[in-house]
C-alpha cells in the first residue's frame, strides 16, 4: 500500500510540475491556455464562501481546477465532481487523484474530454458539486458535499443588462483561439 501511496504522490507531483511552469500564481494549470479564475458563491461552505474555479485547454481536451480554502492540509477535494449546466445537463468528472495542498488551498485537477469540452463551449456552467474530504478535527473547515453557483454576488442587480454570473461559455471559447 505504501509503494501505490509512493507512485501516486511522485505522479501526482510531476503532473502539477509540468503544468505549472511560470508564475507561482497558477497553482496548476499552465499560464497562457487557461480561462481566469472565477470565484463560484458557496453558501454552505462557511470557511470560504468561494471556490475558485478554471478551465484549462490540453493536447485531449481540457482540464477543470477547483480551489478551495481549508483549514487542515489534510482536506482536499475528492470524489466525483458534477458541472451542471445552463441547459439542463450535467458533466461527471471522476476523480483521479490529483490533489495538492498549497497555501492553505486544497487544490484538485480533473479531466475533461474534447466532447466535454466542447459543450462547456456553447453552453455556460450554472453551478458545480464538490466534496470536501478527510478526517474533520475540532475548530476546522467543514468536510462533505457542498454546490458552489456561477454568480459574482449574492444578490442580483437590479439591472438586467448586467450578468450576474461570468461567462464561461465565452471564455472556454477563447481558449481555441490562443
Amino acid at each position: 500500500m505504501n509503494k501505490k501511496r509512493f507512485l501516486s504522490l511522485l505522479l501526482f507531483i510531476g503532473i502539477f510540475q509540468s503544468y505549472s511552469q511560470t508564475s507561482p500564481e497558477t497553482k496548476g494549470i499552465a499560464s497562457g491556455r487557461h480561462t481566469q479564475k472565477w470565484e463560484f458563491i458557496c453558501e454552505a461552505y462557511v470557511y470560504s464562501r468561494n471556490l475558485e474555479v478554471r478551465i484549462a485547454k490540453t493536447d485531449k481536451g481540457g482540464t477543470l481546477e477547483l480551489s478551495e480554502a481549508v483549514s487542515n492540509p489534510e482536506l482536499y477535494i475528492g470524489g466525483t465532481v458534477y458541472i451542471y449546466l445552463e441547459d439542463n445537463t450535467f458533466i461527471v468528472c471522476t476523480d483521479k487523484g490529483l490533489h495538492q495542498n498549497l497555501d492553505g488551498n486544497a487544490i484538485s485537477l480533473y479531466t475533461l474530454s474534447q466532447t466535454e469540452l466542447n459543450r462547456l463551449k456553447n453552453t455556460a456552467i450554472k453551478s458545480i458539486r464538490f466534496t470536501i474530504k478527510g478526517i474533520r478535527g475540532r475548530f476546522q473547515s467543514q468536510v462533505g458535499n457542498f454546490t458552489a453557483v456561477n454568480k459574482k454576488q449574492y444578490f442580483d442587480v437590479y439591472d438586467k443588462r448586467i450578468r450576474n454570473s461570468f461567462e464561461t461559455e465565452i471564455e472556454i471559447k477563447q481558449l481555441e483561439t490562443n
